[in-house]
Formats: C-alpha cells, sequence, structure tokens
C-alpha cells in the first residue's frame, strides 16, 4: 500500500513539473508539438513534447544539423526533419531514422525551429487523439 501511494505521488510530481514546464514555455513564446511519429528517432522519439521557436527570416537563422518544423505537401499535419543541407532557396531535410532526404523544402513552409524535447510527455495527448478519432 504504501509502494502504490508513494508511486502514485511521483506520477503526480512529474506531471505538475511537465505542466509547468509546458505553460513557461508558451508563455516565453515557444510552441508545442507531439511527436507522432518515429522518423527522428533515436533523437526524438515517438511520445515525445517538443517546444519549437517561430523561425522569421529562416534562411539567415537555420544552419545544417538544426531540426525544423515544416508544412507538407503530402500530409496536414507538421513534419520535424533535421536539415542535411542549406541551398538558396530552400533546405534540405531528412529523418535522423530515414535514408531518403525528403528534398528541398522552401523557406516559406518552414515554420519553426526545435529548442528541447521532453521525451514520452506527449503520450497523454496520443491517446486522447487516437481516442477521440
Amino acid at each position: 500500500m504504501v509502494v502504490r501511494r508513494r508511486k502514485t505521488k511521483i506520477y503526480i510530481l512529474i506531471t505538475l513539473m511537465i505542466l509547468i514546464i509546458v505553460f513557461l514555455s508558451i508563455s516565453l513564446g515557444l510552441r508545442a508539438y507531439c511527436v507522432a511519429g518515429h522518423s527522428m528517432e533515436p533523437a526524438v522519439p515517438l511520445g515525445s513534447l517538443v517546444f519549437a521557436v517561430s523561425t522569421e527570416e529562416p534562411k539567415q537563422n537555420l544552419k545544417k544539423d538544426d531540426v525544423i518544423i515544416f508544412s507538407s505537401s503530402k500530409t496536414t499535419m507538421p513534419v520535424m526533419h533535421r536539415i542535411c543541407s542549406i541551398e538558396e532557396d530552400g533546405a534540405v531535410t531528412k529523418g535522423d531514422n530515414s535514408n531518403a532526404v525528403d528534398g528541398r523544402i522552401p523557406w516559406t513552409r518552414i515554420k519553426s525551429k526545435v529548442v528541447f524535447h521532453i521525451p514520452a510527455a506527449g503520450y497523454p495527448i496520443l491517446l486522447i487523439h487516437d481516442f477521440l478519432q
């Protein structure tokens, strides 16, 4: 019984810490995303909660190996991949867990740059999303 109460307290404490981090990050202008795929594993695993800052002037502010979030013509959900190379009219990206590059992503489709992530913190969001569909 004591072990169960201790585990419950630990889960509550972890949940409160994550909520504090989320609210502080959002108040500082970061945007939160939930990772719903495996393309960036092992660096950013499925179920991670990712925080990103909006990219103004992406051509000047982004560099090779930055992890970015961009809109794709193939899906309605934002995509998070790493920049492989910078070109004049966009960035070439690739998921860490893939051998194929995405091709050139125009600067206008790049939305934000990933600042940090919390592994597994997005699983409750994924469960709610799956339940509602």
